[in-house]
């Protein structure tokens, strides 16, 4: 589930009311405070919310808006390599959502 609003959605549960072949990515950075240092990582699932591929990458030292836009960057780079070209993209980041 994810916030969205005033309420919590299932993201599944929206993307099962769009019609095409859809591929939903989920997305996440972090970046440790002492350090800096940042990973990221996704995971991709289809209409029905069964597993397509995971990521993960170590980035070295960035912000956590740059850690959370690369990770959405791989996860496209990733799943268009595939040959899809509908995705809809989960951030838990409010940053990153209104970068892209």
């Amino acid at each position: 589930m994810e916030s969205k609003g005033w309420g919590l959605v299932d993201s599944l549960e929206i993307q099962r009311t769009i019609k095409g072949n859809w591929i939903q990515m989920y997305t996440d950075g972090a970046v440790k405070a002492e350090s800096g240092l940042a990973t990221v990582g996704g995971v991709m699932r289809d209409r029905s919310g069964k597993w397509i591929l995971g990521f993960n990458r170590y980035l070295g030292i960035c912000s956590v808006l740059e850690a959370e836009l690369w990770t959405i960057f791989d996860g496209l780079a990733l799943i268009l390599n595939l040959g899809h070209d509908k995705v809809l993209i989960n951030t838990d980041n409010m940053e990153t959502a209104r970068a892209i």
